[in-house]
């Protein structure tokens, strides 16, 4: 289990700024914008994890009897953290692709410029693109939008540009 409440400064400027970003882009599509308060249950395995944001861009399903839970997300978000970052990366992320619903993957790093987006081709096959340095965008298939890394990083404190960090000599 990885506890998930009381985030940092850059995580919850980062979370907040997608939301807000998304909700934008998506205005009038049919589309909806949601936060971390509410649970994507994975009824295949019977388990539930809060995205840090999400999109649902059909009816959204409720599980049965809850209010605090959907089972429908198209494209789910995660900000990065040293301590979840390998859980988001690995059983996260495969635990969300048993939705059938789940078509796009966002993660965001909360320490350098970089977003990373996983996109479902086919059934078995994903799609990586990459977006570094405030100046990138990056295509959110799944809804057909594009975000700026500009708007996702508005506000957010002491991170680093990925090539400076990619300059520098290794750690011994």
């Amino acid at each position: 289990m990885v506890a998930m409440a009381g985030g940092a400064f850059n995580h919850s400027m980062i979370g907040g700024n997608i939301v807000s970003s998304l909700k934008q882009i998506l205005k009038g599509s049919g589309c909806l914008t949601l936060n971390s308060d509410l649970k994507v249950y994975i009824e295949k395995i019977e388990y539930g994890v809060f995205p840090d944001a999400m999109v649902i861009c059909e009816k959204p399903k409720i599980y049965p009897n809850r209010n605090d839970m959907v089972v429908n997300p198209s494209l789910v978000i995660e900000v990065l953290s040293p301590s979840t970052e390998s859980y988001d990366r690995g059983e996260k992320f495969l635990r969300y692709r048993s939705l059938p619903s789940f078509k796009e993957y966002l993660l965001i790093s909360s320490d350098k410029h970089l977003v990373e987006s996983f996109y479902k081709e086919s059934p078995n096959y994903w799609q990586m693109r990459t977006a570094t340095g405030l100046d990138a965008e990056i295509h959110l298939f799944s809804i057909d939008r594009t975000i700026t890394l500009k708007d996702i990083y508005e506000n957010v404190k002491d991170v680093r540009d990925i090539y400076e960090i990619l300059s520098e000599e290794p750690k011994q």
